[in-house]
């Protein structure tokens, strides 16, 4: 729906009597998506304002009651509240149909590679993993990203074999409202790394032996998976991954790079 089809149904379902109630609690829906519910009556902003469900960080309408001077919503139902929510969210998105199944696009909210890590993260990480190693918080743009899709050569056909892009299987979850870091080692931290000296000579040494390409990116996502259970972020893993492809690199051929593949 466009924004002015959201306002619109949003001012046929708004009804301020809602407030009325000197018993009850009422619930608002608000110009960017957040749900909240607070005391009504001759309470009505005189208590805690309760919120069931944050807003969307961009998307915005103009709902019929306006609240200061960059705020607005509305007095619904609480179905009504999580209906208009969802509007508001899926503004910009477009839907496909994937054999003849309306998807939506995947939002990076983790939700598959933490409750059911896919068969990629099963054959590089062990059978039986319950939360995928390769999953990646980016805090800059306040998702999740698959670490093997990123890599180098190989990760053009992990996309492929997972699909990548193709939308979301699991867009029923909760998870897709609210995109945030799920697990505590997500949370951005800020520390100073560098390499041993002695691990420095032996990527060195390593650099030199006619190793494939796409076999060093495999060990540094296996490396980039324990350094995650260590509770390292992900600018640190990313750091570290930099610092060993440079010290490789720094004794690799051309010659290798042209035969077995380039880092």
């Amino acid at each position: 729906m466009t924004k002015t089809e959201i306002e619109e149904y949003a001012k046929s379902v708004n009804d301020p009597k809602l407030a009325n109630d000197e018993t009850g609690m009422v619930v608002q829906v608000w110009n960017d998506g957040e749900i909240t519910c607070q005391k009504c009556g001759s309470l009505l902003w005189q208590r805690t304002l309760h919120c069931w469900k944050s807003g969307h960080p961009t998307n915005s309408v103009e709902m019929p009651h306006k609240y200061q001077k960059d705020y607005s919503y509305a007095f619904v139902s609480k179905e009504e509240a999580y209906k208009i929510s969802e509007m508001i969210f899926n503004i910009g998105i477009s839907k496909e149909k994937i054999d003849g199944i309306m998807v939506s696009p995947c939002v990076g909210c983790g939700y598959c590679c933490i409750t059911a890590p896919c068969w990629v993260a099963q054959r590089i990480y062990g059978n039986g993993v319950t939360e995928c190693p390769g999953l990646i918080w980016d805090e800059e743009k306040k998702r999740y990203f698959c670490f093997l899709c990123t890599i180098n050569v190989v990760g053009k056909d992990y996309r492929e074999e997972l699909h990548i892009e193709k939308g979301c299987c699991s867009n029923l979850n909760d998870w897709r409202k609210d995109v945030k870091p799920r697990r505590e080692k997500d949370s951005p931290k800020v520390e100073l790394l560098s390499l041993d000296s002695l691990f420095q000579k032996f990527l060195n040494c390593m650099g030199k032996e006619i190793i494939a390409g796409d076999t060093i990116y495999l060990i540094l996502s296996r490396f980039a998976g324990e350094l995650e259970k260590d509770g390292k972020s992900k600018n640190e893993i990313k750091n570290i991954n930099n610092l060993i492809i440079h010290y490789l690199k720094g004794q690799r051929s051309s010659f290798i790079d042209d035969f077995m593949g380039g880092l």
